[in-house]
């Protein structure tokens, strides 16, 4: 979960997580301003809830949002990148034919 996200976001977020949580008041909302901490914090106050079962229902929400969505697409992103510049240098080592090359041995 990228906490910094929900931060970023949170104005667009907090009607969704008064949605979610309608024991949160508007003040309690303000003040949170998409800080995990806090929105642990006034959950498990309003609620009742453990640490962990707060945080569960935080990640589970988070999940349900177009922001999770946005973190993916990131993490994919940075998987393709790794595994692009992982095998930039195999290929190399393997003479490989660049793309866009083809290779005449073959023909």
């Amino acid at each position: 979960m990228d906490w910094d996200r929900l931060e970023g976001d949170w104005k667009q977020l907090r009607g969704k997580a008064k949605e979610r949580w309608g024991k949160l008041t508007d003040d309690d909302l303000t003040a949170i301003s998409g800080r995990h901490a806090q929105l642990e914090g006034k959950i498990q106050e309003r609620y009742g809830y453990a640490k962990g079962q707060a945080r569960k229902e935080i990640e589970d929400w988070y999940r349900s949002t177009d922001s999770h969505l946005a973190d993916e697409i990131d993490n994919i992103r940075t998987e393709i990148q790794n595994l692009t510049s992982s095998v930039g240098p195999l290929s190399q080592q393997a003479n490989w034919p660049s793309a866009g090359q083809s290779d005449r041995s073959c023909t």
